[in-house]
């Protein structure tokens, strides 16, 4: 099967709509339908939310700065300052990130893509190339 480009809607679920696209596509040997590719989109996206969930109750301070970063760039979820209080409140954001996540119409990116990533490699392939016109 040779590769192709294929354009996507920009609906929220775009990332986690063109990941199931490339891999039904691969495992498939042949051009999925929409209804399949939404179906197994929905599939990346709790994939996504589960695997955030646990490096956040793991506390991995890396994804917990990231979410936490990502949901509102608040001046103390920035401050690395030794305050206790201030650890809380990043984890309270992050997982409220994550809940954001649990959405159809909420858009992924990097740090989902990174959290996807182990899933993608399971899978046997390499990892994820993206294109933009």
């Amino acid at each position: 099967m040779n590769p192709i480009i294929k354009d996507v809607p920009g609906d929220g679920q775009c990332m986690f709509s063109s990941i199931a696209y490339v891999i039904l596509t691969l495992e498939k040997t042949k051009y999925p339908n929409m209804k399949e590719v939404l179906k197994y989109a929905r599939k990346l996206r709790k994939i996504t939310v589960f695997i955030l969930k646990y490096y956040v109750d793991n506390m991995n301070l890396e994804y917990i700065y990231s979410l936490a970063g990502s949901y509102n760039n608040l001046a103390d979820v920035n401050d690395n300052s030794s305050n206790g209080n201030n650890l809380s409140k990043t984890i309270e954001k992050a997982y409220e990130y994550i809940e954001i996540m649990k959405k159809k119409c909420t858009w992924g990116g990097s740090i989902e893509m990174k959290a996807l990533e182990k899933y993608i490699h399971a899978l046997g392939y390499k990892g994820i190339q993206v294109y933009e016109k």
